[in-house]
């Protein structure tokens, strides 16, 4: 379009000097001999032996200007229906994203999981999480993962037999008449370590962690450990999160595929300048609905995805992501 702007003002302005031409022909020929011989009189009998010529060259002229603007109206009227063309698609565009965000929104509101939660030694809870608050227990569930990993052995699974052997255990740390009653260490902390214990054994039991994947996630890359941390984590709650990033992804996609329609059709920088500025904006507009939480789960997911990972790049979605809500502190992807 930009490109067929500059061209009709081309034409337009060599429609007006061909204009300009004419008119000037028909004044110097009315200006000076024959037709004037300086007294301000013209010489009517003369009109016909230069009629033709004058006419003729003069017509011609005109005749061409009259061919270019009538071009011009055209083009003109071409350019107006593009117009309304692109504003048509732009405003079905919009229509189209808002209400994929709309469904957005009503997918995060629908979120449900269960969350277990170990209260001292024994006393297991189970928590019901719904809606964004979803994504900040996610969070928290997926960095247990990586301390559970990261532990110097394995601890096994959690087995509610082993409750009264563990209570008789914190017991003995408190007992100063027990034999292996040791006043140089810290009971608090013992207990402590002692909590923390079952609670890798019970996340082991829960996300299905055995001996095999302990050894196997020692041996990764920081990258490739963060995404098999997210794989475990996913296996359990993909029917919570799962539907979240299809559609995410699907809005991300659809973003990106208008983007390249109408950069194909574009015909000047200035336009896909215009165009990349419009896709790049809605794509913002998805990442200001998304909390910390999301914007630290969708970190994993893209580095686990390589086509999400492709469009969280281009449009920046990870701007604003904070890093202490990231393994170990570090993005991966941006």
């Amino acid at each position: 379009m930009e490109n067929a702007i500059k061209q009709t003002r081309i034409w337009s302005f060599w429609a007006w000097i061909l204009i300009v031409i004419g008119i000037l022909v028909i004044v110097i020929f009315m200006s000076r001999p024959p037709f004037n011989d300086g007294s301000g009189n013209c010489d009517a009998s003369l009109f016909g032996q230069y009629g033709d010529f004058i006419g003729g060259f003069v017509g011609s002229i005109f005749s061409l200007a009259g061919f270019v603007m009538l071009y011009l109206t055209l083009k003109s009227q071409q350019l107006a229906i593009k117009k309304q063309d692109y504003e048509a698609r732009m405003e079905s565009f919009e229509t189209t994203v808002f209400n994929l965000l709309n469904s957005q929104q009503h997918i995060t509101n629908d979120i449900q999981a269960n969350f277990v939660k170990l209260i001292g030694t024994s006393d297991i809870k189970v928590i019901t999480i719904q809606g964004r608050e979803f994504f900040r227990f996610a969070v928290t569930e997926r960095n247990r993962i990586n301390k559970c990993l990261k532990s110097k052995i394995y601890d096994g699974y959690y087995s509610d037999k082993d409750d009264e052997y563990i209570e008789n255990l914190i017991a003995e740390i408190y007992d100063r008449s027990s034999p292996s009653f040791d006043p140089c260490n810290n009971p608090e902390e013992k207990e402590n370590e002692i909590i923390q214990k079952r609670r890798r054994q019970l996340l082991n039991k829960i996300y299905g962690i055995t001996q095999e994947h302990w050894d196997k996630a020692h041996k990764l890359q920081e990258a490739e450990r963060v995404k098999y941390i997210y794989d475990i984590f996913f296996k359990r709650y993909h029917y919570a999160m799962g539907h979240y990033f299809r559609n995410l992804y699907h809005i991300l996609k659809f973003i990106d595929q208008f983007e390249s329609a109408q950069k194909r059709q574009a015909s000047g920088y200035n336009e896909k300048s215009e165009i990349n500025y419009k896709c790049f904006q809605y794509a913002q507009f998805v990442q200001a609905q998304m909390s910390a939480y999301e914007l630290a789960l969708l970190h994993d997911n893209a580095l686990c995805f390589e086509n999400m990972d492709r469009l969280v790049k281009k449009y920046n979605i990870l701007e604003n992501c904070a890093k202490e809500y990231l393994i170990d502190h570090i993005n991966y992807v941006s």
